[in-house]
């Protein structure tokens, strides 16, 4: 008998691509693979936008004006009407939550008020925590006053609402033990499932890697590092640009949306070292052919739970050059696929990069991070552990 599931999810593609959305498209599409009848509710700006179908998944977009999308980021009754008749007409074995902030805290009450099915819930940043979601604050009991964001749930509020979930999906260690140390005794039943991502390298045919080089202006001996994100402060582009203006023979391939307009109110002459392609598709033959003409894969975040980017990295055998936070260091092992380095010395990331690129033997990590890829982040290991986590959770729930 086909299983149903409804994801909800802030946003899906094609009309929004970030790591969050693609990794709840990648295990949706998964799951349709294997028989599944997958829905996902996302939300939507644009009034325009209807009902779709991608690559057998049913999306059900609903439109969000800018009022109720501030009602349900600040208050505790969440407008979900339409979302709940969604879930009544469908009727689903299980809900997966993933990143849901825009549907509103409430959205939890709201569910469990129409239905016992199991609620599952993968926690992809830090917005049960704190509201910035980019920086976990010490201020906790100071949520209404906080300066980094203007609407705010304090947590001692949204510990009357987890008891709803079910279980949580952790993509980190990290995260699990953050979200333990905030929550204690009241956090559900919880699992590490690190993200996945398809074996891209293997899924296109990609263009000569000499070519493709030669086609951008990389010359033979220049280093090409790879930057795929988006252009924020938070996932260190400030960073970056300094550190292009300060480097010869190297050439910066950034790819990304510039949602704060960071990189394009940067004066040409300071990005000189950089091939900036903006905004790329995911799971795009024009995306991933950067990745296969990159030498080195750097990621200066200030935070970061388990990043699609670096899987796909490590998917094309690149070494990493990535900041020591968040569950990071799952994913890169100081020595073996790539180099650490801490926060602090984001404002010398020139000198970091460059001590990296004198020092390490390229071949050696990037066979490791392909050699990782392949025993732990590749689509069946990820799909596998998701599928046994839903028949758990039924069973315990019905039996």
């Amino acid at each position: 008998m086909t299983k149903k599931i409804v994801m909800f999810s802030n946003q899906y593609p094609p009309h929004f691509l970030g790591g969050d959305a693609n990794s709840c498209r990648l295990l949706s599409e998964e799951l349709v693979k294997r028989g599944w009848d997958v829905t996902v509710i996302s939300t939507t700006r644009d009034s325009n936008v209807k009902d779709y179908r991608l690559n057998g998944v049913d999306v059900r977009p609903v439109y969000y004006s800018k009022l109720k999308l501030i009602a349900n980021i600040s208050g505790y009754l969440s407008l979900n009407g339409k979302e709940m008749k969604i879930l009544d007409e469908l009727d689903p074995d299980i809900i997966h939550l993933q990143n849901f902030s825009a549907f509103g805290i409430g959205l939890l009450k709201n569910i469990r008020k129409k239905t016992d099915k199991p609620l599952i819930m993968t926690v992809r940043d830090n917005w049960l925590i704190c509201p910035s979601r980019a920086e976990v604050r010490k201020c906790f009991e100071g949520c209404f006053g906080c300066e980094h964001h203007k609407y705010k749930i304090p947590i001692r509020f949204k510990r009357e609402y987890i008891k709803y979930i079910d279980h949580m999906i952790f993509p980190s260690r990290s995260y699990q033990q953050m979200y333990k140390g905030q929550y204690g005794d009241r956090l559900p039943s919880s699992s590490v499932i690190p993200n996945f991502t398809r074996d891209w390298p293997n899924e296109f045919d990609l263009d000569d890697r000499d070519l493709l080089r030669k086609k951008h202006g990389i010359h033979k001996d220049d280093i090409a590092v790879l930057y795929v994100g988006h252009f924020i402060r938070e996932k260190g582009i400030d960073s970056l640009i300094r550190a292009s203006n300060n480097m010869s023979g190297i050439k910066f391939i950034l790819a990304g949306m510039d949602k704060d307009g960071i990189l394009e109110s940067t004066p040409k002459e300071k990005k000189k070292n950089m091939i900036n392609m903006g905004f790329l598709p995911s799971f795009s033959k024009e995306l991933y052919s950067l990745y296969h003409m990159a030498d080195v894969f750097l990621l200066p975040t200030r935070w970061d739970n388990c990043p699609l980017t670096v899987i796909e990295a490590m998917s094309f055998g690149l070494p990493i050059l990535a900041t020591r936070v968040g569950g990071v260091p799952e994913l890169v092992r100081d020595g073996v696929n790539g180099r650490l380095f801490e926060l602090q010395e984001l404002g010398h990331l020139d000198e970091v990069l460059k001590h990296f690129i004198e020092s390490e033997d390229f071949s050696s990590m990037g066979m490791m991070s392909r050699k990782l890829y392949d025993n732990k982040y590749n689509i069946a290991s990820g799909l596998n552990s998701y599928l046994g986590i839903y028949e758990n959770t039924l069973e315990e729930m019905f039996s």
